[in-house]
Formats: C-alpha cells, structure tokens, sequence
C-alpha cells in the first residue's frame, strides 16, 4: 500500500510512476474503498507481465498418481501457500469438497517449492516450465510431479510430455467428487481474471495529456525492446511475460464492473482482499 499511496499522492508532474499489485485493484473493484484509487481518474500505461499464463496442479508421485487414487484412498493433500486469498483455486475447491489441506505461512514460491521437494507438502501449482528447470530440475528427471486439473489455461503439450502426461489434462470443473454451482465457479474465475492485473503501471490523477503521452510510448518501447525481455528471462518471469495494453486492462475492469453482486461477492471472498487494511 505505500508504494501505491505514494503514487496517488504524488504531484501530477509526470515524474512519478508506479506498479500496482492485483490485490489494490481487487480491493478497489470489489469493495470501493482505497481512497484516491479512482480507476476512472488515473493513467494506467500497461503491464509488462500480462498474460493469462499456463498452469496446473500437481501431485507428488510419491503421495498419489491421479485424482481418483486420491478419491480412492480418502487422502489429503497437503499444499503450502502464503497466507488467505493467495490460493483461491484451492481454497474455493476445499469449499466445495475437495480434500485438500492448505498450510499457510511460506515466504513464496521458492520456499513452497522448498517445501514440497522435502515432502511436507504433496501437491502444489508450482510445477511450470518457468520455474522448475531453474530450481528443481530433478523432478522432471525422477518423474516427481503428476499434473492432475488446471484452473485458468493448460500446461502446452510439450511441457505435459516432459512430465510424463500424454491425455490432456482436465479443468478443475470436471473433476469427480466435486459440487458446487455454476454461479460460484463464475466467482472463482472472476477472481483468477482480477489476479491478471499484475504489476499493472499507473500514473497520478491530473497529470497532463501530453506527459503521459511522452510516457506511453516510452512504455511501449521498453516494454518490447530486446534487452528488457531478456532480462526479464533471466529473472525467471518469461513464462509471464506479455505486454498488457491498457485496452486490455480495462476490458477485465469491466467485467467485474458489469458482473452480478452475487458473483461479485463470490469474488471477494475468495481474493482475500476483504481483510486488508487500507487507508
């Protein structure tokens, strides 16, 4: 919340811009309540990692091959996180029968992995090309991980076969054992929508057309250029990697603008953004 209040209580200069994690915009969206936050009044230049990136969940092959044997053998499935609201594909899930057991407390996704290569956890959805060959390459070697749903977008082909699954890999939606009505699986993914708001670049309210001109098409070229993508693979984000124009954006603020209360309510209970402190 600092960096984002310092951004909205700058001068209308153009010489201070800022980054806004999905959190602030979901609490914006589905609540109101961040003030000066006005999304009709700001300048928002884009995203440099915009993309409604591939994913999935997988199993320790050392707990379970499958969902069904997970069914079968009434297991529970242990998964680290950070806290509430950082997985709600989950958290939604366990609301509606599934057996899992989140364990809140890991600093992020190097320790949740840290984690599941010890075998306190046995599943996770850290198990994409973008961060497994950079920390635990051994897993694709010992066949460790079994994808078993996907929530937003599949794993490619490629990445499946490297971990050993040839059948496509199915949503969350058509998994046995679970009930739960359509109106709240709609929640859920206007809630995984909001989290595409990521690190989401804006500018002050009042700042002048012509400055924030000159600063769009800065952030256009950046963005595109070379060198930045490159160090942007280094840093591990390539797999998240994508230009999100503010076209973009805003249809996706739309939506949550247009969508039911009931779906909205939905929403926020399973973003977490409802106990945040603002202000």
């Amino acid at each position: 919340m600092r960096g984002l209040r310092a951004v909205l209580n700058s001068e209308p200069d153009g010489y201070t811009i800022g980054p806004v994690h999905s959190r602030w915009f979901a609490r914006q969206l589905l609540v109101g309540d961040v003030d000066g936050f006005d999304l009709d009044r700001i300048y928002i230049l884009g995203s440099p990692t915009f993309t409604i990136a591939e994913g999935g969940f997988c199993l320790d092959k050392n707990f379970a091959s499958s969902w069904q044997e997970v069914l079968d053998r009434d297991l529970t499935i242990r998964v680290g996180s950070v806290g509430p609201g950082n997985e709600p594909s989950i958290e939604f899930m366990i609301e509606n029968g599934a057996p899992f057991k989140l364990i809140y407390g890991y600093g992020g996704t190097s320790e949740i992995m840290a984690a599941f290569d010890r075998g306190e956890t046995d599943g996770t959805s850290r198990c994409g090309p973008g961060t497994v060959p950079r920390l635990y390459p051994e897993w694709i070697e010992q066949g460790r991980m079994v994808p078993i749903f996907y929530t937003k977008k599949p794993y490619n082909d490629e990445w499946l076969a490297r971990l050993g699954r040839t059948e496509p890999l199915p949503s969350f939606r058509d998994l046995p054992g679970l009930t739960f009505d359509p109106a709240q699986a709609e929640g859920l993914e206007l809630n995984l929508l909001v989290t595409e708001l990521s690190r989401v670049f804006v500018m002050p309210e009042d700042v002048p057309a012509d400055v924030t001109q000159y600063w769009q098409s800065a952030f256009d070229r950046l963005v595109v250029d070379p060198a930045f993508i490159e160090q942007l693979t280094i840093a591990g984000y390539e797999d998240s990697y994508g230009y999100g124009r503010a076209e973009a954006i805003w249809d996706i603020i739309e939506r949550v603008r247009s969508a039911s209360q009931a779906t909205r309510d939905v929403a926020l209970g399973l973003s977490g953004v409802g106990t945040l402190t603002v202000n």
